[in-house]
């Protein structure tokens, strides 16, 4: 994933909600973490407005590139 893309989250289902996916756009990247162990964060806008980060490798397992940037 890289800024720019296009993606799209399958939340896991909850009595009561009406749609359990989600999109976004990746709008950023931070290097986060302590010195020497610094790591990739990604910045993702979602429909709603909210925005999220969290490392690249725990977004990567949850989120979905449905079109990249170019």
């Amino acid at each position: 994933m890289k800024v720019g893309d296009l993606v799209t989250w399958q939340k896991p289902w909850r009595r009561g909600e009406r749609d359990a996916k989600a999109y976004g756009l990746v709008i950023g990247t931070d290097m986060m973490g302590q010195l020497g162990e610094k790591r990739l964060w990604l910045v993702v806008k979602w429909f709603n407005g909210k925005t999220e980060r969290a490392p690249e490798w725990l977004l990567a397992s949850r989120v979905r590139v449905i079109s990249e940037s170019r």
